[in-house]
């Protein structure tokens, strides 16, 4: 039987015996696990043994773990983010020896931008980005009334900045924790202050399309499956709070059916769909070509009032609980199986 090791963070790790692993429904391996005759090994980058190629970790057997020492598997789904330079460096020797899928899984998102840019089939869908300074923020703020200022690394909309111009010269900031009208010149300084040293980008407001007044995009997940080839798994739409411009369910967003949404916003619900599938797709193998051994991401889509789609960041290491939230019990438990389909893939190559 082929072994899997599944390499999660330390804190999810030490829980596999409690079952409480939060977001990370290990439980949804296990079965997809049985289902597919594999057999995993879960591992945190403490537990690797580079010396001898072994590794300790935990075995599902039946409703419990057995704590194991083996070889190393030779594939591995990355589900950590690497914190600190000694970790960094297990990992990366770690990627040498075993196919460790997902093994980056924390890009600049000014660098995936400058990515597509370079393809013309997708810079259609990108709405206009620099790297942040004040004079180009200053730039941006006569061509555009909508911008918003984000960190180039960063989840979960943890310190997104938005500036809006409303009259006679001022413009209105907001964050999540704040708001403030203030002429175009504080305005500057005022941003400034707040990113200080940080690297952050500069990007043109999109103006979504709306659900009872609140804004939404449509997360996609999008894996390589059991012919190595990229996939859709599954699509759920993100709105945003009343009151807040941000979609994460994190910050307070809630999640709907994407079907239900293309009806409240009165676009066509298939040919939209189609067309997000079709989008994510091309962008899937684009960047798979690109980033190394990419094969698990989850695209967040925006689109304005006329149906036109715009990219707006790529996770690598996508949560997929917004799936389960809508009630799309299908697709959350293939986020899980798909990955593991692919390693059973890779496995036999």
């Amino acid at each position: 039987m082929t072994t899997v090791g599944i390499l999660l963070d330390q804190r999810t790790y030490r829980k596999l015996l409690s079952g409480k692993t939060g977001n990370e429904r290990v439980k949804l391996y296990n079965k997809a696990a049985r289902r597919l005759k594999l057999k995993l090994l879960y591992m945190s980058l403490e537990g690797i043994h580079l010396r001898s190629g072994k590794a300790t970790g935990y075995s599902p057997k039946g409703h419990h773990y057995v704590k194991l020492t083996r070889v190393i598997p030779k594939v591995i789904h990355n589900r950590t983010f690497p914190r600190g330079r000694i970790e960094r460096k297990r990992l990366s020797v770690l990627s040498k020896c075993s196919y460790i899928f997902n093994a980056q899984n924390r890009y600049s998102k000014y660098r995936i931008h400058r990515l597509l840019q370079r393809n013309a089939g997708l810079r259609q869908y990108l709405p206009a980005s620099q790297a942040y300074s004040m004079q180009k923020l200053r730039r941006m703020m006569v061509n555009y009334e909508d911008i918003y200022i984000k960190p180039q690394r960063g989840s979960v909309g943890r310190g997104i900045i938005r500036i809006q111009q409303v009259r006679g010269g001022l413009w209105s900031i907001r964050t999540s924790k704040e708001s403030t009208i203030l002429s175009k010149r504080a305005t500057c300084r005022w941003v400034h202050q707040k990113i200080g040293d940080q690297l952050y980008m500069i990007q043109e407001g999109i103006h979504l399309t709306t659900y009872q007044g609140r804004p939404y995009d449509i997360r996609v997940s999008v894996q390589r499956g059991q012919s190595g080839r990229w996939q859709i798994t599954g699509m759920v739409g993100k709105v945003a709070r009343k009151g807040s411009h941000v979609t994460n369910v994190a910050k307070g967003g809630t999640v709907k059916r994407c079907e239900l949404l293309f009806r409240h916003s009165r676009l066509p619900a298939n040919r939209t769909r189609a067309k997000i599938e079709d989008f994510s797709l091309l962008l899937a193998n684009y960047v798979g070509n690109r980033l190394y051994r990419l094969a698990d991401v989850g695209l967040d889509i925006g689109l304005n009032g006329s149906g036109k789609i715009y990219f707006i960041e790529m996770n690598c290491r996508d949560q997929r609980y917004s799936f389960a939230k809508a009630g799309l019990r299908r697709e959350f438990y293939h986020t899980y199986e798909t990955p593991l389909r692919y390693a059973s893939y890779l496995a036999r190559r």
